[in-house]
């Protein structure tokens, strides 16, 4: 097991095969969903991620270099924050989303309440709720795999090397030194969210590919094909009024949680 596990992706190098999005579905077991023809940007299919796609190759065309239509590529996924706002407003007891000391954010289903706080929080629009489940499921960066040595799978299946997996130091070190290569690159990740465990070079910007610039709670959806906007409430602002109005659902799911326990220990 690594100290420090992290995933870098190069949209340069992806040939947009969506071998990594079949062997995430593959390898934890999740179930096929139904969608048509341009659903989602370009051939993105589905058209975005979901309780039962946790890693999702998005893909659309710009107009980037002097006029030239070039397929932009990028990894929907979770980032596994440094500061990830899925746990600090988690309002489970104990908290049902948790990152643990190598880096990497999970959500406990024996713990998650099914509130919605992580959802409606992730800037990245990362957890998504199962309907079949009732909780908040997302990438889990393949912990099983790494436990015995392996690497996630995403990366293992990935015939170009466009997804390395290895230590953070190192990727961060790669990642610099791909971007440098060119006039607005930048490494996604490497500060964003307090420093993530996926990492992304972003040869054209984080623009061109709907990464926000200060990730933060609360703000929606990632990308304006995605972006929700909400009326703000009161004097709050329409994220502050997600925020409060996710959070106070989670209790309500928390004291309904007690409740319920308090009945089954009393029979």
């Amino acid at each position: 097991m690594l100290k420090n596990p992290a995933i870098l992706y190069d949209p340069l190098l992806c040939t947009g095969c969506r071998g990594c999005q079949v062997a995430c579905k593959q390898w934890n077991g999740l179930q096929g969903e139904s969608s048509g023809w341009f659903e989602g940007p370009s051939y993105t299919n589905p058209k975005w991620i979901s309780a039962n796609t946790w890693l999702l190759l998005q893909m659309h065309e710009e107009t980037i270099l002097d006029g030239k239509l070039v397929w932009a590529f990028t990894q929907r996924r979770c980032h596994h924050c440094t500061d990830p706002t899925c746990v600090s407003l988690c309002p489970a007891e104990p908290k049902a989303a948790t990152r643990n000391e190598y880096g990497v954010v999970s959500i406990d289903p024996a713990l998650c309440l099914g509130c919605g706080t992580c959802v409606e929080n992730c800037p990245f629009g990362a957890p998504k709720l199962s309907e079949e489940y009732a909780i908040a499921r997302k990438c889990t960066m393949c912990m099983d795999r790494q436990k015995v040595g392996k690497k996630p799978a995403c990366v293992t299946t990935c015939p170009s090397g466009a997804t390395l997996f290895g230590e953070r130091e190192e990727l961060v070190r790669i990642g610099r030194a791909r971007v440098r290569k060119h006039k607005k690159g930048i490494l996604y990740g490497l500060r964003e969210g307090g420093g993530s465990s996926v990492l992304y070079v972003l040869p054209y910007g984080r623009e061109y590919e709907g990464f926000p610039e200060n990730p933060q709670s609360g703000i929606g959806v990632i990308g304006s094909l995605h972006r929700e906007t909400r009326p703000a409430l009161g004097g709050i602002s329409g994220a502050g009024a997600v925020v409060l109005g996710s959070v106070a659902l989670g209790l309500t799911k928390l004291a309904e949680r007690k409740d319920k326990i308090r009945r089954e220990e009393m029979e």
